[in-house]
């Protein structure tokens, strides 16, 4: 294979990309304009519950999910200069996002590379669940400490 051919493979690979990331994005705002996103939200509560992530902070979770981390991350400044977001639902929300953001997009370009997608991407959500959920209930035991030392005498 010649280097040309190697640049022309690239090329064709990163059109490729281009165009799907481009699909999803108008996919995924005509999903939010019929309503995908809430159902969404209701079908991952229970997920998000585990996770100590407050429905304020899920729409962005899930945005984030799907749209990827810079999108998600976006709103979520905007929701905390506003004053709508706590400090723990951005900690919670922020750090699923840095291990589960772009669930379709990424899923489709593995997809394109040939890997095994299922296998991927149940091991990310798992992980990311399981790594979120351990980070919620250290906070929870640490406020729960930091509580009972302000209360006692």
């Amino acid at each position: 294979q010649t280097l040309l051919q190697w640049g022309l493979d690239q090329l064709q690979m990163l059109i490729s990309i281009f165009f799907i990331i481009s699909a999803l994005i108008i996919l995924l705002r005509f999903l939010k304009k019929i309503g995908v996103e809430s159902l969404l939200q209701k079908l991952l509560s229970p997920i998000f519950k585990l996770l100590s992530i407050t429905k304020d902070a899920s729409n962005i979770t899930i945005t984030g999910i799907t749209l990827g981390l810079s999108y998600g991350a976006g709103l979520l400044i905007s929701e905390i200069k506003k004053g709508h977001i706590g400090k723990k639902d951005v900690l919670l929300s922020i750090s699923f996002l840095s291990l589960a953001h772009s669930l379709i997009e990424d899923t489709l370009l593995i997809l394109l590379l040939g890997a095994d997608v299922i296998a991927i991407l149940w091991m990310r959500i798992t992980f990311a669940i399981v790594i979120v959920a351990l980070l919620a209930k250290y906070i929870a035991i640490k406020e729960s400490i930091q509580l009972t030392a302000h209360t006692k005498p």
